[in-house]
């Protein structure tokens, strides 16, 4: 609805997100939902667009505040399969072990992308503009204060004035770029390839996803909704030659090769094989005064342990949760006072798992420490706990280091011991 002091070509609101993404559309939802005034701008015209080329899980770490909006149920509406991970490593099959009520999500972009956009349209205060791409990032003195953005259709501009201003638009961030947000990078030497396939397993073990840590590649196989399975690889850009010439024979020769593999020409392939070639580790402030990142647009890292759609959901809800009341009082300096709040706890939560997951995507080989981890995880009930909740994001990387867990990896790991089995 538009407001008395607003017309075709100026809109005026709390808050205004630019991209509609998972980050975008949980923002501008739980914002409606406290009561503010929220635009979306999203530059593809059609609410049913979605990102091709994405890992799609969600990590256990996410859960809480799936569970806390009301989101999970909807996930699960929709197809969205509860998931734990078994990741092979070459000591052996480390098998989750997480209680029964904590688990990720598997659910293909097609799906969430189109049921976000809608969330966000039916809640009461939001307005959704799609085809709608940003040209202009607007100021007051040194505060973010509002866009223009471009109308694809009619090439005419829109103008709107808002108290803040959420970028949530991507790894490449137009927003953060218009903004003078410096861009800070770390190289990936990996690239990905993804496919689906029909799921190939059945009763319980259709549920559990695989992972294969084979130094320097990395294959997967996660169950996803609509009896679907995604299978992809990260592999060298030393390697890429081999993957362009023919990517689904690439495909099938490393999962035919796996420990407990799957043979992908006994399965029927479900739309083509997809690949992303340049994956940057990039990061960038998550605020200044007027304006917060979300998502990809503050933080995007390797898809090694694909934090990618758990971080959206989370940046969304502690950027809502920190700045919410300040917008709702109407303070300009308690909301700003509030971005830099929110800018130290997103820190404190992902920055030192960005940390570990960029350095790893070098294509290093693993520490002393991390070996002793992943071989007594093998071994041992009590760590392969640890590596789990490490892996899920549920726990930070520095955690692993306290001594008495020191201890506990150094003594399970020289012990002799069985290494467990996959999960039949």
């Amino acid at each position: 609805m538009q407001r008395d002091d607003e017309d075709e070509h100026r809109l005026k609101a709390d808050v205004v997100v630019v991209g509609a993404g998972i980050a975008g559309c949980a923002t501008a939802a739980l914002f409606g939902r406290m009561g503010l005034e929220v635009v979306v701008l999203d530059a593809e015209p059609d609410i049913n667009v979605f990102k091709r080329s994405c890992a799609h899980y969600i990590q256990p770490s996410a859960l809480p505040m799936l569970r806390r909006y009301g989101l999970a149920p909807l996930i699960e509406e929709h197809g969205g399969i509860r998931s734990v991970t078994d990741v092979w490593m070459r000591w052996g099959w480390i098998n989750s072990s997480l209680p029964s009520d904590q688990f990720g999500y598997n659910i293909r972009r097609e799906t969430l992308d189109p049921m976000l956009r809608r969330v966000a349209a039916w809640t009461p205060g939001v307005r959704v503009r799609q085809g709608y791409s940003i040209k202009e990032v607007l100021r007051r003195g040194e505060r973010v204060s509002g866009v223009i953005a471009i109308d694809q259709r009619t090439r005419k501009p829109l103008m709107i004035e808002s108290r803040l201003v959420v970028a949530a638009d991507g790894r490449w961030s137009p927003t953060a770029k218009l903004a003078g947000l410096t861009t800070y990078t770390r190289p990936n030497i990996r690239f990905a390839y993804l496919a689906y396939y029909e799921n190939p397993r059945k009763g319980p073990e259709a549920t559990r996803q695989r992972v294969w840590y084979l130094e320097p590649n990395v294959a997967y196989e996660s169950p996803t909704d609509g009896g679907l399975s995604s299978f992809s690889v990260l592999a060298p850009k030393t390697d890429l030659g081999v993957w362009r010439i023919d990517p689904r024979a690439a495909m099938r020769r490393i999962f035919a090769s796996l420990p407990g593999g799957v043979d992908l020409n006994d399965l029927r392939k479900v739309g083509p094989v997809t690949g992303v070639l340049e994956m940057p580790n990039m990061r960038r402030d998550a605020a200044i005064p007027g304006l917060g990142l979300v998502g990809d647009a503050a933080l995007s890292a390797d898809p090694l342990f694909r934090t990618g759609c758990g971080w959206a959901f989370q940046s969304a809800a502690w950027l809502a949760e920190t700045v919410g009341p300040s917008l709702k009082e109407g303070d300009m300096a308690g909301v700003d006072a509030a971005l830099v709040d929110y800018a130290a706890l997103h820190e404190r939560e992902i920055l030192p798992h960005y940390d570990l997951i960029s350095d790893l995507s070098t294509g290093r080989p693993l520490k002393f420490g991390e070996r002793m981890l992943s071989s007594a995880a093998t071994r041992n009930g009590d760590v392969a706990r640890l590596f789990e909740l490490l892996a899920a994001r549920s726990i930070p990387p520095q955690q692993v280091n306290r001594p008495g867990v020191v201890f506990k990896v150094m003594t399970a790991s020289l012990r002799r011991g069985r290494p467990q089995q996959a999960v039949p």
